[in-house]
């Protein structure tokens, strides 16, 4: 998507870290700027819940537990 846009072919909603960059120069334009924040969502992927690595439990349990984030394990 942000490869099309970049290219001319319409708009994209994006996240805003991927155009920062592009907006400061003046490339990109927010369409939205009064829109509230938009939550994209993050999924974490393993091939399986028996022997799960301990790093890998640790990260899904630190996403878990932050403010608002609405995961579920």
């Amino acid at each position: 998507m942000h490869s099309l846009c970049l290219a001319g072919y319409g708009i994209v909603q994006v996240i805003e870290n991927a155009v920062s960059g592009l907006l400061r120069q003046g490339k990109r334009t927010d369409l939205f700027p009064d829109w509230p924040d938009e939550r994209f969502p993050f999924y974490v992927d393993y091939p399986s819940r028996k022997h799960l690595p301990a790093k890998t439990r640790a990260f899904v349990d630190f996403v878990v537990s932050l403010p608002s984030s609405g995961a579920q394990d």
